[in-house]
């Protein structure tokens, strides 16, 4: 399994929206004006309307997780940052009222493209916890599907962390109680057991080892908060949208690490490829005779 950091996502994430900027450069025109030093933008044909459509889209979903994950920096990271957004927004968005400096296209998206690489730069300003660690969040589902945590194993990596987010234990110790499957209820419960017997190992907010030289098992205590999550996720009504706010918390912390989200919900999974985050399914129950 080739999964990247978090780091080299956001990357290729930035290298995707330069070739969308391109596209939409190659199609737009900039106009003399009537002041000396500024220039109008060209009036944008339809087809060229759908990729600056597009590419504002993405950047707007691109800079909020940079904004996020940036949002506790010194305020002039922030404002270098701020000062780059506005380049680029510049750029996309092409007001062709307004004046613009920028002279010619391949001049502007030479500018976009150089505040988009300083905004990636300013992630390195983060302190990080871990170095080319994998890092497996499962769901609830995930858990339920095998509870046997201490088997679980994926292909091409050695070891690894099982992160056990706020949201999901909760939900484990409603099923418990709640379930009106008697199989989820069981599972559940077994789950609590084995969690809280790992806690005898040790503090579980620190991490335990489950498997020595394998597998590590790590408890978040405390949840995402919602006004300084990322704008389309609905903290207060989805459960799935909790668990991927607690992902990003963790990827803020881990940049340089491999942080895996594990679910089988295709719904979760079609979430955690908009935002970007890898995904895998749990391991299979490995049967016994």
């Amino acid at each position: 399994m080739n999964v990247l950091t978090v780091l080299e996502n956001l990357k290729i994430w930035a290298d995707d929206i330069v070739n969308l900027l391109q596209q939409l450069l190659q199609g737009s025109s900039v106009e003399p004006g009537e002041w000396m030093g500024w220039d109008k933008w060209g009036e944008l044909d339809d087809s060229i309307r759908q990729v600056q459509s597009r590419v504002l889209e993405e950047y707007q979903r691109f800079s909020s997780t940079l904004e996020f994950f940036l949002n506790k920096q010194p305020e002039n990271t922030i404002k270098n940052f701020q000062e780059s957004k506005k380049i680029i927004l510049s750029v996309i968005q092409q007001d062709w009222e307004q004046n613009t400096s920028f002279g010619n296209c391949d001049l502007a998206f030479s500018e976009a493209e150089k505040a988009i690489g300083e905004q990636i730069k300013l992630l390195n300003r983060l302190y990080t916890i871990s170095q080319n660690k994998f890092v497996i969040v499962p769901d609830t589902n995930a858990l339920l599907f095998n509870p046997d945590i201490q088997n679980w194993s994926f292909d091409s990596i050695e070891q690894f962390s099982i992160v056990l987010m706020p949201t999901v234990l909760s939900e484990l110790d409603k099923l418990k109680m709640d379930s009106r499957s008697e199989s989820v209820r069981q599972k559940s419960e077994k789950l609590i057991r084995q969690i809280k017997e790992y806690k005898r190992r040790g503090k579980l907010t620190e991490g335990v080892p489950i498997v020595k030289n394998k597998i590590q098992l790590v408890a978040i205590a405390v949840e995402p908060i919602i006004s300084a999550s990322l704008s389309w996720l609905d903290l207060e009504h989805s459960d799935d949208d909790r668990l991927l706010a607690s992902c990003f918390e963790i990827m803020r912390r881990m940049l340089n690490s491999q942080v895996i989200l594990s679910t089988r919900d295709i719904n979760l999974q079609n979430k955690a490829e908009f935002a970007h985050l890898s995904f895998v399914e749990p391991p299979k129950v490995i049967e016994t005779n």
